[in-house]
């Protein structure tokens, strides 16, 4: 009995993370072509490329072996990563580096980062943030958070 308990525990918890994850995404998908080609570099997103395959969205994950902040360049049309680091900055670098349309969950507080803003106004002219409604589970605790793109979105502040 306390076998069947816990299974349910955990199936209960895996149903809430992909729910939470269909809610984070949902607002982005709406600017994604699904016949594209989307890399998720990160293998701790690997609910993201699990979720985005199951609604047949172009997805290669993390398994290519390629790190995401060494990679020079990759042949994808999109990149969607959530680092879970207190260095958002060098994952921000990167990914406007690769000039690859991107999009990175970051936690909303995080803007006040010196090291973060400093990448963003670098990067002015191609910087987007989708605000979304929905907090994200960031080191342990839900937090608002917001999209932000490259390259992705019709303006350069778009609202959930």
């Amino acid at each position: 009995m306390e076998i069947q308990q816990i299974n349910n525990a955990k199936n209960e918890k895996k149903e809430d993370k992909t729910i939470l994850i269909s809610k984070i995404l949902k607002p982005l998908l709406f600017y994604i072509n699904y016949n594209l080609k989307i890399w998720i570099p990160l293998k701790e997103n690997i609910e993201i490329a699990d979720y985005l395959k199951s609604r047949n969205f172009n997805v290669e994950g993390f398994y290519d072996g390629v790190n995401f902040l060494s990679t020079r360049a990759i042949m994808t049309n999109y990149i969607f990563l959530i680092p879970q680091t207190n260095e958002l900055n060098k994952y921000l670098y990167k990914a406007f580096m690769l000039g690859i349309p991107f999009a990175m969950l970051i936690p909303l507080y995080s803007l006040a980062d010196e090291k973060v803003q400093n990448v963003l106004r670098s990067n002015a002219n191609s910087t987007q943030i989708l605000f979304i409604k929905t907090k994200y589970l960031f080191n342990t605790k839900l937090v608002p958070s917001i999209w932000i793109c490259s390259k992705i979105l019709p303006n350069s502040i778009e609202f959930e």
